[in-house]
Order: C-alpha cells, then sequence, then structure tokens
C-alpha cells in the first residue's frame, strides 16, 4: 500500500525547511514564495511575479509541485502560470477561489489578468516536496 506524504511550504510564508525522507543529503530549504495582487483594476491589465525555487534534490519517488492559489473578491481573472517554457491556465470568478499547479516549476512567472473593471484578486505562488514511500 503507498503512503503519499506532501510536505508543502505554508501559505504566506516566507520559507519552510524540509527533510525529505528519502534524501541522504544536507536540508534544502524552500524559499519559492511569491504573491501578486490586482486592486481595482480596468479590463485586461495584468499583474506578474517570478519565482525560482526550490532547488532539486536527490531523492527517490519525489519531485517538486509548483501551485498557485488564487483568491477573487469581485470580478474575475484569468491566471496563468508559466514554467520552464510551459503554460497552465485557469479562470476564476469571483467571490471565488481557485488554483493551477504544474510538476517541476524550478523557474516560473504567475501572471493576473483581469477580465473586467473593480477585478480585486490576489495570488500567491508555493512549491512543495512531494515523496512517496512504500
Amino acid at each position: 500500500m503507498r503512503t503519499r506524504l506532501i510536505l508543502a511550504a505554508a501559505l504566506l510564508a516566507p520559507a519552510a525547511a524540509v527533510i525529505p525522507a528519502a534524501h541522504a543529503g544536507p536540508i534544502s530549504v524552500l524559499t519559492p514564495y511569491c504573491a501578486t495582487t490586482l486592486q481595482n483594476v480596468n479590463a485586461g491589465v495584468s499583474s506578474s511575479c517570478a519565482t525560482q525555487g526550490p532547488p532539486p534534490v536527490e531523492c527517490s519517488s519525489c519531485g517538486v509541485r509548483r501551485t498557485v492559489n488564487v483568491v477573487v473578491t469581485s470580478g474575475g481573472a484569468d491566471v496563468k502560470l508559466l514554467c520552464d517554457g510551459l503554460t497552465y491556465t485557469t479562470h476564476v470568478d469571483g467571490p471565488g477561489t481557485g488554483s493551477v499547479g504544474a510538476w517541476g516549476g524550478l523557474n516560473c512567472t504567475t501572471t493576473l489578468t483581469a477580465t473586467a473593471n473593480g477585478t480585486i484578486a490576489a495570488a500567491t505562488s508555493t512549491a512543495s516536496y512531494v515523496i512517496i514511500s512504500e
């Protein structure tokens, strides 16, 4: 039976230390935090931020997952996550939440684009090590 253990960087925290169970090397520190906010913008205006990390680690049955969590208070926002040349998108209408994610995610840019006047939205990008153990 497989047990999945997810070690995640906490939302809205600048960094979290993680020691992967299958990793025998030094401690790796996650520093992939990135947040962007749209405040009362006109339609089509966008806001973005870029991150790098976490660094690759040597371990078996593990990987890095980049996740962008979005909260829209009013209006709507298109969300684009560009990681290592691959693009992932979603749309979130307010009031509401949504997320988009990608495996790998070393060099990433998150962009929010307003789809209506008065959109108020915030996105937080985090990364986590995902370790699968037997």
